[in-house]
């Protein structure tokens, strides 16, 4: 199993592709990252067994983890966010139908490690997907994102996922690298906020403000 580091003190976790690596690397040992509502209890989470994480494959495999460790130690996070899905829209191999299957699945594993919420970041665009053509990606991106639209209505009740639909300041295609996917700095500076708004949204939906705990149960 991967080592983690200490969930007694983390409170909310944020998995992700390359986005959530370099927000790691840029700004999580920096005074900007102070900006975090809870800078000491956010973990960023981009590789997972020595691997960078980039699917939802990999995610999966990471709540099954975290669900091991809760069924074995009764501590987990309060919250996930993820903001991942890019590569696997940017694939010759998409599947709706076996996107959602496996992204509700991955979301029903969290739930069943001890988190309490779920947030699911909707998909950025692509400049320059690498697979499939731009009208192809952004197509799917489109029917992705109303497909989690969808998702939190249908999951209403249960409160525990929600959606974080990046603004559009984050989404202009002008803040975007010469590669047409990965952000430039002044991107990634907006992208950190936008994940800060995201990790706020979990805070600000009924949460009872703890740590990262062990269970009552």
């Amino acid at each position: 199993m991967s080592t983690f580091t200490d969930l007694s003190q983390t409170e909310i976790v944020v998995v992700g592709h390359s986005f959530v690596r370099r927000l790691r690397g840029k700004f999580g040992t920096t005074p900007f990252h102070r900006s975090f509502a809870l800078p000491s209890r956010t973990e960023c989470v981009g590789t997972f067994d020595g691997r960078k994480m980039s699917t939802l494959h990999q995610v999966e495999q990471y709540a099954r983890s975290l669900r091991q460790i809760y069924r074995q130690q009764r501590t987990s996070p309060f919250a996930v966010v993820l903001s991942i899905g890019g590569n696997d829209i940017d694939s010759r191999h998409f599947n709706e139908s076996d996107y959602m299957r496996l992204l509700k699945r991955i979301i029903d594993t969290f739930n069943e490690a001890g988190v309490e919420r779920v947030v699911v970041c909707n998909i950025l665009p692509r400049k320059t997907p690498i697979k499939i053509s731009s009208e192809s990606y952004s197509q799917r991106r489109d029917l992705i994102n109303n497909r989690l639209r969808l998702l939190a209505r249908e999951s209403i009740r249960r409160k525990t996922i929600y959606i974080y639909e990046f603004p559009s300041w984050i989404t202009n295609k002008d803040l975007f690298c010469r590669d047409g996917i990965h952000f430039t700095h002044f991107g990634m500076s907006k992208y950190y906020f936008a994940i800060k708004a995201a990790i706020l949204k979990t805070r600000g939906i009924g949460t009872n403000k703890r740590l990262g705990r062990a269970a009552r149960r």
